[in-house]
């Protein structure tokens, strides 16, 4: 599956609550997304930034490899999770959307492209 087809799966298991998706590496490198080029440089490093603070927090704590993380705001929300060891997938949404309907569609983009991402 090449990158384009990834994006295109992207967008359509996305629902409409999904502003954007990023697909990066635990080193900040974007792998492909919905974003725009420039909001996906600085979301992939940041992003990676603080996933892996988070998870050394959780190291120091003992509390086990991390799940995943969401951030709530006035108008959305941003959600984090690996994918693998290597990659994980950064979501924004709008306000409104429930957790339950979040988690099943990143688990259908998750399934539909982890084993393509070892290519890149």
């Amino acid at each position: 599956m090449s990158l384009e087809e990834m994006r295109k799966v992207l967008i359509k298991e996305s629902p409409p609550q999904f502003i954007s998706i990023l697909i990066g590496t635990e080193d900040g490198l974007p792998i492909i997304s919905t974003m725009s080029k420039e909001y996906e440089k600085n979301s992939a490093g940041l992003l990676a930034t603080i996933l892996n603070t988070v998870e050394l927090l959780a190291k120091l704590s003992n509390l086990g490899k991390i799940n995943y993380i969401i951030s709530n705001h006035e108008e959305g929300g941003i959600f984090v999770t690996k994918i693998s060891s290597k990659y994980y997938i950064l979501i924004i949404f709008e306000k409104g959307l429930k957790e339950g309907i979040l988690f099943f569609h990143v688990k259908r983009i998750i399934s539909k492209i982890k084993k393509y991402l070892t290519r890149y």
